[in-house]
């Protein structure tokens, strides 16, 4: 994960800052096509169910837009592995997905109810094939990188999950994060959760039963809940000339807290401990 120094000249020493990127993007591109999957086969078996042509051709259409805007995401989604850093959505994105949420949620209210479950079947389309497409390309990708890393007799990185990544700078400066294969599935897979949590939110609440609204609201709020809770990823970054400890954790996308500990006051550094558990940072020690 890159924090901005003072110095923009820094070179790097030792270390990698996307130590075991590679293998980060078989469990997201995994995690990201079982969603897709499964979204897209419950949101097709429910338009093919109804049986009206034209919902179908419109579910095919944003198939094809979907897996090719999953296609050019792909490509961010490789560069934050790369870095290491936090998946922050830009002005573009959220620009676009606000609106379409907006129209989830006024599709909703709409009647008759056979309306309703064609109108929310085609909505999840849209976002299904994006997943899709992201994980067909993230798979595509990272086999390609690893066939030129043998073919040019570089061996790829072998990464353990929990193995902390400690890259030094030549203004003296310690970063110690995670491995990307370390903490870059697991703030993707939390976006997977919430969405996942959503959509079992309004495909199983088309269903007027109430056992089904039991199963509903138990799915939903442990999807959604799973994926919200904890941070994913951090940092810390150590500046030896000024003797400042900087802490940097990151949240739902953009949601982020950095802290800093002036070091002056301890005689020495006598020692850091950083320790993951279960993918979170159980404690720090000075």
């Amino acid at each position: 994960m890159q924090v901005s120094s003072s110095n923009s000249q820094r070179q790097l020493i030792s270390g990698k800052v996307g130590w075991g990127w590679r293998q980060a993007t078989y469990p997201i591109s995994t995690n990201f096509g079982f969603a897709g999957f499964l979204m897209l086969t419950v949101a097709i078996a429910q338009l093919v169910q109804i049986g009206e042509p034209i919902f179908l051709a419109i579910a095919g259409f944003l198939l094809v837009l979907g897996f090719g805007i999953g296609l050019y995401t792909s490509k961010s989604v490789i560069e934050v592995c790369r870095q290491n850093s936090d998946y922050v959505f830009s002005q573009q994105q959220l620009m676009l997905m606000i609106p379409y949420w907006l129209v989830l949620v006024a599709g909703l209210s709409l009647s008759p109810e056979t309306f309703i479950k064609l109108f929310v079947a085609i909505w999840w389309i849209l976002p299904a094939a994006i997943f899709a497409g992201i994980s067909g390309a993230l798979c595509w990708r990272s086999s390609n990188s690893r066939k030129s890393a043998i073919a040019n007799k570089k061996q790829p990185d072998e990464v353990i999950g929990d193995v902390l990544n400690i890259v030094t700078y030549s203004d003296q400066t310690v970063l110690v994060s995670p491995s990307s294969l370390g903490q870059q599935p697991r703030q993707f897979n939390s976006l997977v959760l919430i969405l996942l949590g959503l959509f079992f939110w309004t495909m199983l609440g088309l269903s007027s039963s109430n056992l089904s609204n039991s199963i509903r609201a138990v799915v939903a709020i442990a999807f959604t809940v799973t994926g919200l809770t904890g941070f994913f990823t951090w940092q810390a970054q150590l500046r030896s000339p000024e003797k400042i400890l900087q802490l940097r954790f990151s949240g739902l996308w953009g949601m982020a807290s950095t802290y800093a500990i002036n070091l002056l006051p301890f005689s020495r550094l006598a020692v850091i401990k950083l320790q993951e558990a279960g993918g979170e940072l159980s404690w720090m020690q000075l």
